[in-house]
This record gives structure tokens, sequence and C-alpha cells, in this order.
């Protein structure tokens, strides 16, 4: 989107990446517990979802320099590290692509040892 929008405004384009279930930006989700950074509410213990897409609205719709377009496009959760981190690219040019080959009747151990 950000070097194919039809207008300059479509091209400023922003991508969050949570560990949340869709329609659902609590923490824990299901049985992982990323931590209180990892909730909608306060991302990264400096922001919450609301006030991020208050600073969008408040840019596009009212024409009020928030700040935002200076921030890198990408924010995205790390499952693991629990950690934020920004981003400047989708998807990342360092990523690998990772293969995996799933079966019926399959369990944890089984799946684990396919994985390594």
């Amino acid at each position: 989107m950000r070097e194919e929008g039809s207008t300059p405004e479509a091209r400023q384009s922003k991508l969050l990446i949570g560990p949340w279930s869709h329609g659902g930006v609590t923490n824990p989700i299901g049985e992982m517990n990323f931590g209180f950074g990892a909730s909608a509410a306060f991302i990264n213990l400096q922001m919450d979802f609301g006030s991020l897409q208050l600073r969008w609205f408040d840019h596009w719709l009212k024409g009020i320099d928030t700040g935002m377009l200076n921030e890198a496009p990408i924010k995205l959760f790390v499952m693991g590290a629990n950690v934020w981190r920004d981003e400047h690219e989708w998807p990342l040019a360092r990523a690998v692509e990772t293969r995996y080959y799933l079966h019926s009747g399959g369990d944890a151990n089984s799946l684990h040892a396919m994985v390594h």
C-alpha cells in the first residue's frame, strides 16, 4: 500500500500487529500470556490503542500534526521475546520462509519433532 497507493494519503498507511485474537485485544489469549505490555490497553507500556486511533483521526480528519508520520510505519509484537518492535517494511526482508507439514492425529510432540 505504501508503494502502490493511488494518493499520497494512501501511501502513508500504518500497520499494527499485536498478539490478539480477532475481536479481542486483551491478554492472555487462550492459554498464552504475553505480559501486560502486550495488551491493546497499554501497547509497549507507552500508549493505548484508543490513543493511537485518536492520533490517526486527528491527523487525517482534523489536520492536526500528531507526529505519527515521523514514526515507523509498522509496529509489531514479537511473541516469545514479548516486546514491541518498530519496522519499516512488510514483509520483513530478513524473514525466512518455513514450511510446516502437519498431519491428522498429530500432537505437540510430533509437531515439535517435525519442526526441529
